[in-house]
């Protein structure tokens, strides 16, 4: 008796893990989708906002040393 209500407890914990794993993998799909969401937002927002942006600093090219005012 002892085994069967074992056999029973194990078959249900395996049944429960396979829906919880299924709710999970959807869950995490739709996290991956909103990230793609959000981060071709951003790339939109960045490319809207490049002309605003000032260029980096750049090393003087000549061969002469920088000028101290």
């Amino acid at each position: 008796m002892l085994a069967g209500v074992s056999l029973v407890s194990t078959l249900a914990a395996s049944i429960t893990t396979f829906f919880v794993g299924q709710q999970e993998e959807a869950e995490m799909e739709e996290l991956r989708d909103r990230m793609a969401r959000m981060e071709a937002m951003m790339q939109e927002l960045l490319r809207r906002s490049e002309p605003s942006v000032p260029p980096p600093y750049q090393e003087p090219t000549s061969s002469e040393p920088p000028r101290q005012s």
